[in-house]
């Protein structure tokens, strides 16, 4: 188990950097944590300030994401904590494509679209939810949707099967 550390200020300035040229986050009112070599954790000032010397965390505040060499993947519950103030690199999904994601599978995109985004990451948006982060590789976003929030079965026959047990 690795332990979790506050980033170095060099880290975050880079990491809050990233933010903002790819999802155009510009205030960011966290600490930031990092545990392994990659894995990204944020908590809230007040919290981050406690004396947590001697202790062995395996994580503090909530998983906020991956860093990718200079790329960011948002965590699922990181698109939905700063959906308001995600303006970039967002690509809307109609219906089919949202079901899909949910479902665990990567989705296909327009040829233009997976052109710009190549090799960067981006938030995916149905109606008016952020529904998670992947990335854009050969024409597809790649599914990051942890296997527990997955989609077993199609919603409409779930709930078709639990309203004609209380009929």
């Amino acid at each position: 188990m690795s332990e979790t550390i506050l980033v170095p200020r060099k880290l975050k300035k880079k990491i809050l950097s990233i933010l903002r040229d790819e999802f155009g986050i510009e205030q960011f009112e966290f600490e930031i944590f990092k545990s392994g070599k990659r894995r990204l954790w944020i908590c809230t000032k007040d919290l981050a300030k406690l004396d947590l010397r001697g202790l062995r965390l395996h994580s503090i505040g909530f998983y906020f994401g991956e860093l990718d060499d200079n790329l960011i993947r948002l965590s699922f519950d990181a698109t939905q904590v700063f959906a308001k103030k995600i303006k970039k690199n967002i690509i809307e999904i109609n219906d089919e494509q949202a079901k899909a994601w949910f479902e665990g599978y990567d989705i296909k995109i327009p040829e233009d679209i997976a052109e710009r985004y190549n090799e960067r990451y981006v938030v995916l948006k149905y109606k008016d939810d952020f529904i998670g982060c992947g990335k854009v590789k050969n024409g597809k976003v790649w599914n990051y949707v942890p296997k527990d929030r997955r989609q077993e079965k199609d919603i409409d026959e779930y709930y078709d099967v639990i309203t004609a047990e209380y009929e």
